[in-house]
C-alpha cells in the first residue's frame, strides 16, 4: 500500500468516524431535549460523571508518578547517604521529571536532615515550628502510602497547589522520607470552570470530612464545610456511606427539580459534589454538543482511543500477573479468595449447592529430594494439567508448594465421585506414574451462613484426615 493510499485510507477512516459522531450527536441531541423534558437528574447525573472522569484522570496520573518516584531505586540509594551525595544529582533528577510531565514542582523532603530539595536546591529545612510544615510530620504519622494536600507552593510564588506526596521507605534510614509533584490549583479549577460556564452548575471537591479542597472560588477552599451548609444531617451521612455509585440527593423545598450529585474519588479519597441547574439545561445543551463535536477528532482519536486500549492491555497483563500462577498457569491464592467470595454470595443468593475441595502431592518432598526440584516442577505442572483437563467445568487453583484447591457446583455426593475420579487418573497418569504420584483431597459441602475462613478450615481439615488415614484418599 502506497503512501497515497494510506492517506487516502487515514482519510477515509477519518471521516466515517467523524461522521459517525457526526450522527450519534445529532440523535443525542434530539433524544437530550426530550430526556430534559422528562428527567433533568438524568441529565445532571451524566455531566457529573464526565466531570468526574476528567477531574479523575487529571489527578490520577500525578498519582502514579509520585509513586513510581518513591519506588524508584536511585531516590533511595541517595537517600541512604545522603550527607555524601551531590545535590546537583539529586536537583538534576526533580529538574527532569518537572520538565518531563509539566508539573508546577517536584519536591524531595528528607527524614533524616529535614532538607527539602527541589528543582533549585534546597529549599529550607523543614521544622515542627513552621506551620507550611505540619503536612509532613502529619503525613509520615498517617501511615498511608500516598495523600493529596492542598497548600501554597512556597517554591511557586504561594501559589494555591494540590501536592500529591508519596512516602519513601526501606533507604536504611529510621525516618520516613516523603517525595511527590504539585500541580497548580487552576489546572483543576479550570475543568470545574468549564462545566460551571457551560450548563451553570456548582462543582466542589470535599474532603472526608467536608472541607472544600477544589472549587472555582479560591476563598472557599479549606474554609468551608460542605457539610454545615446540608439542610438534613441525615445527607452527610448518605454521602459519607456510599463509596461505590453516585449519591443522588433531592434538596430540601426544591421544586424545580434541584438535584446534588455525589461521587466517591477513590485514588483521591475526595468527594465531587455537582448541584444542577435545570433551567440552564436547553440553552446550554446545543452548545455543548457543538463543543463535543469540535473537539472529537483532537481528543477521541488522538487521546482516548490511545489512552483507553494501553490502559486497558496494560491493567489486564498486571491482573493476569497477579491473579495467575506461573509454573503451572493456574489461578492463585489471591484469584481464589475473590472468586470464593462470589461463590458464596451466589450459593446464598440461589441456594444451589457447591463444594470445596483441597489436594496437595503426597510424599512431594522425597519426590523433590529423589529427582531435584526440576522434576518436582514437572510433576506439579503435570498434576496441574490433569485436573484442569478433567475437571474442564471448574476452576482449579495453585494454593502454593503443593497445594491446590476448586470448587464444585455439585452436592457433597456428586463432588466426591468426581474427585475420586481425579484421584484415580492422578494415580495411574502415565507421566506421573514414574514417581508412583498420589494425592490427598479434601473436601467440604458449603453451608449457608458460613465465612470463607470456616468454609476452608473444613476442607483443609479433610485433607489431613486423608493423610492420617493412608494418604491417596478422598474425604469428606
Amino acid at each position: 500500500m502506497n503512501k497515497k493510499t494510506n492517506i487516502r485510507f487515514i482519510i477515509l477512516i477519518v471521516g466515517v468516524i467523524v461522521l459517525g459522531f457526526f450522527i450519534t450527536s445529532v440523535l443525542n441531541y434530539k433524544a437530550s431535549n426530550n430526556i430534559i423534558q422528562k428527567d433533568a437528574e438524568n441529565i445532571t447525573k451524566l455531566t457529573a460523571m464526565t466531570i468526574f472522569a476528567e477531574i479523575q484522570n487529571e489527578l490520577t496520573k500525578p498519582i502514579f508518578v509520585s509513586l513510581t518516584m518513591a519506588n524508584d531505586s536511585f531516590v533511595k540509594s541517595w537517600l541512604a547517604e545522603e550527607d555524601k551525595q551531590d545535590l546537583e544529582t539529586i536537583t538534576r533528577y526533580l529538574k527532569g521529571i518537572k520538565d518531563k510531565y509539566g508539573y508546577s514542582s517536584v519536591f524531595l523532603v528528607s527524614g533524616n536532615s529535614g532538607n527539602y530539595y527541589n528543582t533549585e536546591g534546597i529549599l529550607k529545612k523543614i521544622s515542627t515550628e513552621d506551620s507550611h510544615d505540619v503536612w509532613f510530620y502529619e503525613f509520615v504519622e498517617s501511615g498511608k502510602d500516598y495523600a493529596l494536600d492542598v497548600d501554597t507552593d512556597q517554591a511557586n510564588e504561594d501559589t494555591l497547589s494540590i501536592f500529591i506526596n508519596s512516602k519513601i521507605l526501606n533507604v536504611g534510614d529510621t525516618n520516613a522520607s516523603v517525595i511527590g509533584v504539585g500541580l497548580e490549583m487552576r489546572e483543576i479549577q479550570s475543568i470545574l470552570a468549564y462545566y460551571n460556564n457551560l450548563l451553570q452548575l456548582d462543582i466542589l471537591l470535599i474532603d472526608t470530612k467536608g472541607f472544600v479542597q477544589v472549587a472555582t472560588d479560591d476563598s472557599v477552599i479549606e474554609n468551608i464545610n460542605y457539610f454545615s451548609q446540608l439542610d438534613n444531617p441525615g445527607m452527610k451521612e448518605r454521602i459519607l456511606d456510599n463509596k461505590e455509585d453516585f449519591e443522588v440527593l433531592r434538596l430540601e423545598g426544591s421544586i424545580n427539580n434541584n438535584y446534588v450529585f455525589t461521587k466517591y474519588i477513590n485514588d483521591l479519597e475526595w468527594y465531587i459534589v455537582v448541584k444542577n441547574n435545570p433551567e440552564a439545561f436547553h440553552s446550554a445543551l446545543f452548545r455543548q454538543q457543538l463543543v463535543n463535536l469540535a473537539i472529537v477528532i483532537v481528543v477521541v482519536l488522538m487521546v482516548v482511543f490511545i489512552t483507553v486500549m494501553l490502559t486497558r492491555r496494560y491493567q489486564r497483563r498486571i491482573m493476569q500477573l497477579a491473579t495467575t500462577d506461573v509454573l503451572t498457569g493456574l489461578f492463585n491464592r489471591r484469584a481464589m479468595g475473590e472468586d470464593l467470595n462470589q461463590k458464596l454470595a451466589e450459593a446464598d443468593k440461589t441456594g444451589k449447592p457447591f463444594c470445596l475441595f483441597l489436594f496437595d502431592i503426597d510424599n512431594f518432598k522425597k519426590l523433590n529430594d529423589a529427582h531435584g526440584h526440576i522434576a518436582g516442577d514437572e510433576a506439579l505442572a503435570r498434576t496441574a494439567n490433569v485436573a484442569r483437563e478433567f475437571l474442564k467445568k471448574s476452576t482449579i487453583y495453585r494454593l502454593g508448594g503443593d497445594e491446590f484447591a476448586g470448587m464444585i457446583d455439585q452436592d457433597i455426593v456428586g463432588a466426591e465421585g468426581m474427585l475420586e475420579e481425579l484421584r484415580n487418573r492422578i494415580e495411574k497418569d502415565e507421566e506421573l506414574s514414574a514417581y508412583q504420584l498420589t494425592v490427598s483431597i479434601g473436601l467440604s459441602e458449603y453451608v449457608s451462613g458460613q465465612s470463607q475462613d470456616q468454609l476452608m478450615y473444613r476442607t483443609d481439615q479433610a485433607m489431613y484426615r486423608a493423610k492420617e488415614i493412608g494418604k491417596n484418599k478422598v474425604v469428606s
